[in-house]
């Protein structure tokens, strides 16, 4: 695993002025998951939207995390509708143009 990809929770904590605590749970509820690299755990690169997304519902919204993972599920059930309504729309267009 390449270590650049992986962003250590300390830094994390820092960077976002956030308790060890509060990633912690983060990761309990199953809205993050961490690696263990070194002993220690690690957000990879590539969920840092996603975290960033989950700490503006948290801050600005005045969420709390249970609340966070509700919002979060209706925004990934929101985009796999969109997806199938693109789907249906081409295929409808597809059947449109035959005619």
């Amino acid at each position: 695993m390449q270590e650049q990809k992986l962003i250590p929770l300390g830094l994390l904590c820092e960077q976002y002025r956030l308790e060890l605590s509060f990633f912690e749970e983060l990761g309990e509820i199953g809205l993050i998951e961490f690696t263990v690299y070194k002993g220690s755990k690690h957000l990879h690169q590539d969920a840092l939207h996603q975290m960033e997304k989950i700490l503006r519902i948290h801050r600005e919204l005045h969420v709390n995390l249970e609340g966070v993972d509700v919002v979060m599920n209706i925004l990934e059930r929101q985009e796999q509708l969109r997806q199938e309504l693109i789907r249906v729309q081409n295929r409808l267009r597809r059947f449109e143009e035959d005619l």
